[in-house]
């Protein structure tokens, strides 16, 4: 019986004397002090791929080394960089390891004393921005030219027809994978400028513009962007310059295009669609829009989307339309900007979201500006930077998860020239 005592009494001493020793390692942990993050700040947006991360220095007489983690999973952060050491310590990233657009980034920071982990930072969040402006080439490998017409066919960029910086009218077909390198694929059968280059139904189709030298009706197509047919078919409408088409529910639709009639009823503001590319239905005489063909159309949500700026130059404003069906169009809501592009705004499907490009009104190419949407009636900026792109009549263009901008006009002090350069937007 005693023995029995003795053991429960020494099984309890040690219990103690264990609790005891456990309690005194917690009390030496040390706690650790927290370090502010202050660049990028948490849910920032719009954040460029080369950002500058900065946070505030944690105090102490002892030398601090700072590591920094960033990824797009908030609990599992690779390290970016270890052994910082700066009064005001900040971190870039190189080209290589860039960032990524639109997409969400997590990050935090440690400080270390001798190897030892004495401060950690919150983990924060931003988001990139969308579009990235960066110049592939200033002289591509084809001719500079202008009033051309480009599309994104067969996992490739196409470029045809044009006016070169002589003014005279070109038939020339190019091809790039990347917008880089071009390569010549031939020539159609006659000059064009001032034309529609569209993709639909598997193919690359050809629309209006002067083909040589007239007004043109004709229809042509390509199932390789090589080699042309002209279809027996002609378009109900004649059109040489801004004609607006876009792929809607199946259907190929144009909206308006300027013929210079001065007649309001004329088919410059007439909308109509196709199902084959070829058979053209009258979908409504009369658009409604203030101007008859100074805009963009688009598509998104199963809505054509319509954007024109004002005709004014005293008015900086863009108004929205929406059409489920061509016909009936309803004026969404009118948007006030100081960048609205007076013929000269583009827009591109991308994605789920329309972006759009909208020079400065004076068409100076200087500071186009870009703006993104889900609904085509709703946008916000899509980066803070501004581009100096051609400011007339690029082509707006997306390939495989990239945007591009190709060739155009650029109109610097009144004078106006030909242009082939080529930009990557994201």
């Amino acid at each position: 019986m005693k023995l029995l005592n003795f053991t429960a009494i020494l099984f309890g001493f040690l219990l103690i004397l264990s609790c005891s020793k456990d309690d005194d390692q917690v009390a030496n942990v040390p706690t650790l002090n927290s370090i502010n993050l202050t660049s990028p700040e948490a849910d920032e947006t719009l954040v460029q791929l080369l950002p500058e991360f900065t946070w505030e220095t944690y105090d102490s007489d002892q030398t601090v080394n700072y590591s920094i983690f960033i990824g797009t999973e908030q609990d599992n952060l690779p390290l970016a960089a270890s052994e910082i050491q700066s009064a005001n310590p900040t971190f870039t990233l190189d080209v290589s390891n860039a960032l990524v657009n639109a997409t969400t980034y997590y990050w935090k920071v440690q400080a270390n004393i001798e190897g030892a982990l004495v401060a950690e930072s919150e983990v924060q969040s931003f988001v990139t921005e969308l579009i990235t402006t960066m110049q592939l080439t200033e002289n591509a490998d084809y001719p500079k030219r202008i009033k051309a017409s480009a599309a994104a066919f067969n996992d490739k960029l196409w470029i045809i027809g044009g006016k070169d910086a002589g003014d005279i009218a070109l038939d020339d077909i190019w091809s790039s994978t990347d917008g880089i390198t071009w390569t010549y694929e031939g020539a159609l059968s006659g000059t064009v400028y001032g034309h529609e280059l569209i993709t639909f139904n598997n193919k690359l189709w050809l629309y209006g513009g002067i083909f040589d030298g007239f007004v043109s009706s004709k229809i042509f197509s390509s199932a390789d962007g090589v080699t042309w047919i002209e279809e027996t078919e002609t378009t109900p409408f004649s059109q040489y310059n801004n004609i607006q088409m876009t792929v809607h529910n199946g259907r190929l639709y144009r909206v308006a295009g300027y013929n210079a009639s001065i007649d309001p009823l004329s088919d410059e503001r007439a909308t109509y669609s196709s199902s084959d590319g070829l058979n053209w239905d009258l979908e409504t005489a009369n658009h409604g829009f203030e101007s008859k063909y100074s805009f963009v159309v688009s598509a998104i949500n199963n809505n054509l989307i319509a954007i024109e700026p004002s005709a004014d130059s005293g008015d900086n404003s863009i108004t929205l339309y929406t059409s489920s069906d061509g016909i009936t169009w309803n004026n969404e809501t009118t948007w006030m900007t100081a960048e609205r592009g007076y013929t000269s705004i583009k827009t591109v499907k991308f994605g789920d979201k329309l972006i759009l490009a909208t020079p400065p009104p004076s068409n100076l190419s200087s500071a186009t500006t870009y703006y993104e949407s889900e609904n085509g009636i709703d946008w916000t900026p899509a980066t803070m930077q501004t581009t100096p792109i051609a400011a007339r009549d690029y082509n707006f263009v997306a390939l495989g998860g990239s945007l591009y901008a190709i060739g155009g006009t650029t109109i610097t002090s009144q004078v106006t020239s030909a242009d082939n350069q080529v930009w990557k937007l994201n």
